[in-house]
């Protein structure tokens, strides 16, 4: 990702202002949640469930720059 959220960096796209959900399927999963097309489809993202309890706070991080 970026350093500014609302631009795309080298290895992930702009998350300014991302869903809870999809912040929780692409950190626990690495895949966004059913029904939502991912942004870049010639990527992947690992999964890092070790972040679980800094869900909230990515979020409202990421929620701020709307």
């Amino acid at each position: 990702h970026n350093v500014n959220p609302r631009k795309p960096g080298s290895f992930g796209p702009d998350i300014a202002g991302a869903k809870l959900e999809v912040i929780r399927s692409m950190i626990m999963t690495g895949q966004p949640p059913k029904g939502v097309e991912p942004k870049w489809t010639d990527m992947e993202m690992a999964p890092l469930p070790h972040l679980e309890d800094e869900i909230p706070y990515i979020y409202e991080y990421l929620k701020s720059f709307n």
